[in-house]
């Protein structure tokens, strides 16, 4: 994106200056800070659907500023998800955002590692498509502290929504239909537990209780994680040498089932949002 700023330039006869370039959860921090101050100076920020019903107030309708045949463009559940009480505060730059598994492709084609995992387990060394599976082939690989299984983001917003499509995935509720929390079920241990064994068996990383998105991206990117759930936006930064150790290494399939046969989705997506404030809308 920031690359094609120079072409919007050009087509428009508008100036970009870029006030502050983060990470989404310190941008989030800052944009609390300038609601908090009432200093709302900047007219475009980055947004996602799962962080704007946070901003009450602060940004403009964008259905009144764009035609109609654009906004019915994009895929009508994100539109959806970025309209709060019936303000269009968001209009998304992709047009989905759910997890896909990411796994180093050698391993799986290692005669040594396929027959040891036979001999083990009984079964076929192959991607796992279950989280169970998943987390025994994170044991398996895992040879700390100089490589691991997986990996997960371990605090914030980012645990909350993992653990939340887990229970799902394991055919639990994480809110009920009154909005209250429900995930204090057998799902709700099950996929606790998940997180708590794999960290247990030392199959993760011992930071990883403190890691966010950026830190998995650059985990799997270093070579040393064998299975990552991340987001589709990591695909080219992982498959690039300049920036990964594992570019032409990568496997990526559909994230893995739970223990009740579901394969949830923890979904939103990230776009752009313009501020009230903004004297040239």
């Amino acid at each position: 994106l920031y690359e094609r700023i120079p072409e919007w330039e050009k087509l428009t006869g508008a100036k970009v200056n870029i006030l502050s370039k983060k990470n989404h959860f310190d941008l989030d921090k800052e944009i609390k800070s300038d609601i908090a101050s009432n200093s709302i100076t900047w007219c475009v920020g980055s947004n996602h659907t799962s962080f704007a019903p946070q901003y009450p107030g602060i940004y403009t309708d964008l259905a009144k500023l764009l035609p109609k045949e654009e906004i019915d463009a994009f895929v009508p559940a994100n539109i959806a998800a970025g309209t709060l009480d019936g303000k269009l505060v968001m209009l998304p730059r992709a047009q989905f955002d759910v997890s896909a598994l990411y796994y180093q492709k050698s391993l799986y084609q290692d005669e040594a590692k396929k027959k040891a995992y036979k001999d083990k387990y009984g079964e076929e060394l192959a991607p796992p498509d279950t989280f169970d599976e998943m987390a025994q082939q994170a044991e398996f690989f895992a040879s700390p502290p100089d490589f691991y299984g997986t990996q997960y983001a371990g605090k914030e917003e980012a645990i909350n929504g993992r653990f939340y499509e887990m229970v799902v995935a394991d055919g639990g509720e994480y809110l009920d239909k009154d909005g209250k929390p429900a995930f204090n079920s057998e799902a709700g241990v099950k996929a606790l537990d998940w997180f708590v064994n794999l960290y247990k068996a030392k199959a993760v990383p011992a930071g990883t209780t403190n890691y966010l998105w950026d830190d998995l991206g650059q985990g799997f990117a270093s070579g040393t994680v064998a299975i990552n759930l991340d987001w589709p936006g990591w695909a080219g930064f992982f498959n690039d040498p300049k920036s990964s150790k594992v570019a032409g290494n990568v496997g990526v399939k559909v994230q893995p089932k739970g223990s009740s046969g579901k394969r949830s989705g923890w979904s939103g997506a990230h776009g752009f949002s313009v501020t009230e404030n903004c004297a040239n809308k």
